[in-house]
């Protein structure tokens, strides 16, 4: 005989309507009344009936992603891995991009509010954003990438930036830099990795805060390096993505500045795209947006069936070196 929700109920000490509140509207249970109703779907194996669940809240079938900018390849990777993984449970994805600036993501999650999808996965400007949280409470499982979220009120799934950023450093560093320079549109957790890491091995990290993280604004931080006396001259750029990577190896190509010989460049995202455009092997951070896209969609399925409390799952990036640090490798003679 299936397990019920009344046998949920039993079990856990409360009754069935607490049970459906502490599933699909767990903003308004207390924690400790949440966790037991869930150790009890554990305990008794049941399985929600998600076809009933939708109809009732009106579900649509689709996952709504929100990404911060639909021009870089990384986002272009996550969508792919998210509809992946989405597809194998019936579902589509609605794609919405906030472009990194804050009234737009404001629209932008006040129209996924109004569409009420099965599940927002969506990486914000500010994680604590007021609407997350709404989304939350009417029953909308909600992941946030890139952050983790304070007291896990919201699952997430984020790489290991700090982590990131220290193996970055360590790679320059052991190549003899001690001059480094740092660029993003603020100082993102990889950067403040690699600024902390370069500072214990005596070197010096200066930070340069761009508008954005696009290919201009690595151009502009090849204006920056190229403006700076020769004594003061940063060695090498750590950019806070690929894009700005492809920038400023762009503007290097232009103005004769040798990679890696005058200048070693490090990205992030290691996107296909951005290393065989910029014409030199892109030395940069992987963390594989696949397994961001699963563990998200995963999250959100744990939590519609209730099975699974919030949590934060970390993925470990991996640094690969290519030319843009090393140089290419000597060609061997037949």
């Amino acid at each position: 005989m299936a397990v019920t929700i009344r046998d949920v109920a039993r079990l856990a000490g409360v009754d069935p309507g607490t049970v459906s509140r502490a599933l699909t509207r767990p903003g308004l249970v207390n924690d400790a009344t949440r966790l037991r109703v869930l150790q009890a779907v554990r305990d008794a194996g049941y399985v929600p009936n998600a076809s009933a669940r939708a109809v009732r809240r009106g579900g649509t079938g689709s996952i709504a992603l929100v990404v911060l900018d639909i021009g870089n390849p990384f986002f272009t990777e996550l969508t792919s891995a998210v509809e992946s993984c989405a597809q194998e449970s019936g579902r589509l994805v609605d794609l919405f991009s906030s472009g990194a600036d804050a009234r737009r993501e404001e629209r932008v999650l006040e129209h996924v509010l109004q569409l009420r999808p099965d599940g927002v996965v969506v990486m914000p400007l500010d994680p604590e954003h007021p609407l997350l949280h709404r989304m939350s409470a009417t029953g909308t499982p909600v992941v946030v990438l890139g952050h983790r979220v304070r007291r896990n009120r919201l699952s997430s799934v984020r790489g290991d930036e700090g982590c990131s950023g220290r193996e970055v450093a360590r790679h320059l560093v052991e190549l003899g830099h001690r001059r480094v320079l740092l660029a993003g549109p603020l100082e993102t957790p990889r950067l403040a990795g690699a600024r902390r890491a370069l500072t214990a091995a005596s070197a010096t990290a200066e930070l340069r805060i761009t508008g954005r993280a696009g290919l201009q604004d690595g151009r502009a931080v090849g204006e920056t390096v190229a403006g700076t006396p020769a004594r003061r001259r940063p060695t090498a750029v750590f950019c806070n993505n690929d894009m700005m990577a492809l920038g400023l190896l762009q503007f290097a190509r232009e103005r004769h500045i040798r990679v890696p010989e005058d200048l070693a460049v490090v990205g992030y995202d290691d996107t296909a795209l951005a290393s065989a455009a910029s014409g030199v092997g892109l030395t940069s951070v992987r963390t594989p947006p696949e397994r961001i896209g699963a563990a998200a969609v995963r999250l959100l399925s744990e939590e519609a069936a209730g099975v699974q409390a919030r949590r934060d799952v970390v993925v470990r990036p991996r640094l690969h070196v290519r030319a843009s640090t090393v140089g290419q490798p000597p060609v061997r003679s037949r």
